[in-house]
């Protein structure tokens, strides 16, 4: 390798770094700016945003792949790799944080860090809080009535083809990860 491609490699990994960097800092300023806040689905709203920061990163990165005498496609490999990064992010932490049960018994727990809880005493508080006042449920169905995968009917909801597909692409996760099998094929209720 020649000193110029080894100081062209350098250059290229400085833009890759710097594009995974930036694209994550302005997807969270996209949020906190409330762009497209009416998209109620925490998950499409953000793909939506990582459209909108890659087409900015990529920008960026052409005008200083250019600037720097690099080809343009080092500018679409920065931002391939600022796209991935922040849907990465956006699957691991805010979407994770927002559907939690786990994060919902933490943070209930923090609010009463004086005191020990039974696991009878958090299903209650899952129950009447998460369930109850803040009508999660409904919140769940509206998502996915949004996505296609539920259809409401005069009785309540009925899975849709597509739902079921989707169900059936959850239970191959299921398997190749070894998860647990009852989140993609419950018991009936009792």
């Amino acid at each position: 390798m020649t000193r110029t491609a080894i100081a062209d490699l350098g250059y290229a990994s400085l833009l890759f770094i710097g594009a995974g960097l930036f694209g994550l800092g302005l997807l969270i300023v996209l949020f906190k700016l409330k762009l497209l806040a009416s998209l109620n689905v925490l998950f499409y709203r953000g793909l939506v945003l990582i459209a909108v920061s890659t087409l900015v990163v990529f920008a960026l990165s052409l005008w200083i792949a250019i600037r720097a005498h690099m080809p343009p496609s080092v500018a679409l490999a920065a931002a391939a790799i600022s796209a991935s990064v922040n849907l990465t992010v956006l699957i691991i932490l805010p979407v994770t944080v927002d559907r939690s049960v786990t994060v919902f018994l933490l943070g209930y727990m923090d609010q009463h860090a004086e005191k020990a809880f039974t696991t009878t005493e958090l299903r209650v508080a899952f129950e009447d809080i998460y369930l109850g006042r803040w009508d999660q449920m409904q919140r769940r169905m509206d998502e996915q009535r949004l996505s296609g995968n539920v259809a409401p009917t005069k009785d309540g909801y009925r899975i849709t083809p597509q739902g079921r597909a989707f169900v059936q692409f959850s239970r191959k996760v299921a398997w190749a990860f070894d998860t647990d099998p009852r989140f993609v094929s419950p018991e009936p209720p009792r």
